[in-house]
């Protein structure tokens, strides 16, 4: 959390969770060109949108969920913290 940005910090605080941890999900690929965990430049290609699941035509889905612990896999337990995906490009 001490990467984000000022603004990100201090929209973590307001929703009342703050040094949270921001993960990603992006879903509906068609396929990848990224590994878990690797480092991606701005801009970077992370795969093709496909129609994976229950979708009716090409689209990327994000979501981007908080928790106050770094290596939290539980994805479906941060529901309660569900966050608005523009707060990744807040600035």
């Amino acid at each position: 959390h001490e990467h984000l940005p000022t603004s990100t910090q201090a929209a973590l605080s307001a929703l009342g969770i703050p040094g949270a941890h921001l993960f990603v999900m992006h879903a509906h690929l068609d396929s990848r060109s990224v590994s878990d965990g690797q480092l991606l430049a701005s801009g970077a290609p992370i795969g093709a949108c496909g129609t994976t699941g229950n979708s009716e035509g090409t689209h990327l889905h994000l979501e981007v969920r908080a928790s106050l612990t770094a290596a939290d896999s539980n994805w479906a337990g941060m529901k309660p913290r569900l966050l608005d995906p523009t707060i990744l490009y807040q600035r």
